[in-house]
């Protein structure tokens, strides 16, 4: 099951109190990996879209700050 189909499963199952299951979602959607901010101001390689944290390596695959998952593919 991918993070994305857990929050789906999550979203619509009343099992849980609402308080766990928005828990669960937000540790999922960090799961997901998402594209780091252009960072040109602190002459690092990114910045953490989720908590604005400010890397020096590209090679960082999870925030150290928030555990955010980063994907730094270059588009083309």
């Amino acid at each position: 099951m991918t993070p994305e189909e857990a929050i789906k499963y999550l979203e619509h199952h009343g099992y849980i109190s609402d308080d766990v299951k928005d828990m669960c979602i937000e540790l999922l959607e960090k799961q997901i990996p998402k594209k780091p901010i252009p960072d040109n101001r602190y002459f690092g390689n990114g910045i953490c879209p989720n908590c604005k944290a400010v890397f020096m390596d590209k090679s960082t695959k999870n925030c150290g700050n928030c555990g955010q998952a980063l994907d730094w593919s270059v588009e083309e």
